[in-house]
């Protein structure tokens, strides 16, 4: 893959969430507009066509989903290459309660709000809530897809992903949610086909199970409870996921069917079928992206981030109008920190040297070339070592090639 263009996908995948997200939420006009042949009919009216809006402030605010998504990215980025620890986790804390202050007036769920209220630098851990239809964990979790990219790093990818969105969504649906929009969006780095993302995720579960399981929360025999109907709605969804349907009334009922309580992206599930489904079925265009993910009856924001990250993790900026993005609130932001990830998914890539032994401070173990016996013979360390071992047996053959002295090693 070009670098170039990869550096290009990192950019558009955090910097079109943000526009997705801003065309969703309009200032919580249309994510709270139910019908969405009324946001199309508004669209067309006030705006023309999606290509011709200019999205920037201060009519075009991103909502809470955008302000969680940077600040995770963030402190991955100053994280650096290191693998995942519990600084990781207490440093997303941190970030979290300190960008409270930036949710106000952004729409922020209630439950995300208490939960955030409710940690410390030194306790991320939230006891079990059955609160089931917040997205916000989905929404804010597609970077950590961006940093651990590679398929060598699914594992990191699972456990970073589940641990940051349990500090705030403890049910299954929601810290799920934040575990499939980081697959997706490395999938999408990946190249990997889009039509055979749902499956490979259907295929990975078993591992994802038993990584909870293996934690032992005070929580999991909730979340077993619960992980049938996580399963069970992937598996169902897995046969709609190519479903076209082009009237606005009837993709909004389409979008209901499988949504949480009626309000179409709600969840951590829903939220990204939908997202998912408006990839599939916009054919690369951009414009229908938007009209599909982020305009319609149900939560248009989270839906529109998460379809605008993906967009931009397959295509880049490719036939997406300089108008819609380059003046997005917190674009600039979102750049840095794309390129960041970058440059640590390049670093990720390199093979890694092995480190020396800092118990023996021997250095790096390598093999050293055939010493002469006259000049064995001469060394002082050799001589007393031969002298000791033909005491304890004159019978022993092939001695030069056991010896093993101070990281000296003969073969």
């Amino acid at each position: 893959m070009n670098s170039n263009n990869l550096l290009e996908q990192y950019k558009a995948c955090m910097i079109l969430s943000g526009v997705g997200d801003s065309l969703g939420y309009r200032s919580g006009i249309w994510q709270f507009n139910s019908n969405g042949k009324d946001i199309h009919r508004e669209l067309y009216e006030r705006f023309d066509q999606i290509e011709d809006i200019r999205i920037e402030l201060p009519q075009w605010r991103v909502s809470d989903d955008t302000v969680l998504h940077l600040a995770i990215a963030q402190v991955l980025a100053e994280y650096g290459d290191r693998d995942p620890s519990p600084i990781l986790y207490s440093r997303v804390a941190k970030k979290l309660k300190e960008i409270l202050n930036d949710l106000k007036n952004r729409h922020p769920s209630s439950s995300t709000v208490t939960a955030i209220n409710h940690l410390s630098e030194n306790n991320w851990t939230q006891t079990y809530s059955a609160v089931t239809n917040d997205c916000t964990a989905a929404v804010r979790s597609m970077s950590i897809g961006l940093r651990y990219s590679h398929p060598s790093e699914f594992e990191k990818l699972m456990h970073v992903s589940i641990e940051i969105s349990r500090m705030t969504h403890t049910h299954v649906w929601g810290f799920m949610g934040g575990f499939t929009s980081a697959l997706f969006t490395s999938y999408a780095i990946q190249q990997k086909p889009l039509q055979t993302w749902s499956r490979c995720l259907l295929e990975i579960l078993p591992t994802v199970q038993n990584y909870i399981k293996t934690q032992q929360r005070p929580d999991l025999a909730q979340n077993m409870r619960s992980w049938s109907s996580f399963e069970i709605f992937w598996k169902e969804f897995l046969i709609k996921q190519e479903i076209n349907i082009k009237d606005i009334e009837q993709r909004d009922e389409f979008y209901r069917q499988f949504s949480h309580a009626g309000w179409a992206g709600a969840s951590g599930t829903d939220c990204i079928a939908i997202a998912y489904n408006s990839l599939l079925t916009c054919h690369g265009s951009w414009t229908e992206l938007c009209k599909r993910a982020a305009l319609h009856g149900g939560h248009g924001d989270a839906t529109g981030c998460v379809a605008g990250a993906l967009f931009g993790a397959i295509y880049g900026f490719e036939n997406v109008p300089k108008q819609n993005y380059k003046n997005v609130e917190y674009h600039d932001e979102l750049e840095n920190v794309a390129k960041k990830l970058y440059n640590l998914r390049q670093i990720s890539s390199q093979p890694k040297t092995k480190t020396e032994n800092i118990n023996t401070q021997r250095g790096e173990c390598v093999h050293f070339t055939f010493i002469p016996a006259d000049v064995l013979d001469n060394m002082p360390a050799f001589r007393q070592w031969r002298l000791s071992k033909n005491q304890k047996t004159k019978t022993e053959t092939n001695v030069l090639s056991k010896l093993v002295f101070q990281g000296l090693r003969i073969n």
